[in-house]
């Protein structure tokens, strides 16, 4: 974990003071923009989190840094690239990372689609990636039940009784 949230401040937690995109960034004079900006934009336990990034960025600068023109916000991107980089990788799991890569290669199936015509040349070609896409898709799908059992896991403390089966012990 590298951010902690409460009353409404966007802090780095002890042990992410020493990774050093963040030993980097403590000398910048916007210091506290650049790391709001990345747990509000980037981190799973953002409010934001599940809105499409591209929305993110927007609702984000509205909602939470209004005092920055659009110029001075879209440099905070810049300016915590290596930090976000280094963020992703910590904080979700190998699973989710794959799923991620699998999304991207679905996007570019489909943009693969949307630009080829079907001709006598390609067809076989468009038969097989579509074959590949059913296989990829069965996969992510897959993929999303093994994460979900993950991250329900983590959230009940890796515990095996639910908590009703607590209660109902008692």
């Amino acid at each position: 974990m590298i951010f902690n949230f409460h009353s409404n401040i966007v802090s780095i937690t002890e042990q992410a003071q020493y990774i050093p995109e963040i030993k980097s960034l403590e000398k910048k004079p916007n210091f506290r923009d650049i790391i709001e900006y990345v747990y509000w934009n980037y981190d799973r336990d953002s409010i934001y989190h599940q809105v499409l990034l591209q929305d993110r960025l927007k609702i984000v600068h509205i909602d939470k840094f209004s005092h920055l023109n659009s110029l001075m916000y879209k440099s905070l991107s810049k300016q915590s690239d290596e930090l976000v980089k280094k963020f992703n990788t910590l904080q979700y799991t190998e699973n989710e990372l794959l799923l991620e890569g699998m999304n991207k290669k679905i996007g570019e199936y489909l943009s693969f689609w949307n630009k080829t015509k079907i001709t006598d040349d390609n067809h076989k070609l468009i038969s097989d990636s579509l074959e590949r896409a059913e296989s990829l898709l069965k996969m992510k799908e897959r993929l999303s039940i093994i994460i979900n059992k993950e991250n329900a896991t983590r959230r009940m403390g890796s515990g095996n009784s639910t908590l009703i089966e607590t209660i109902n012990q008692e």
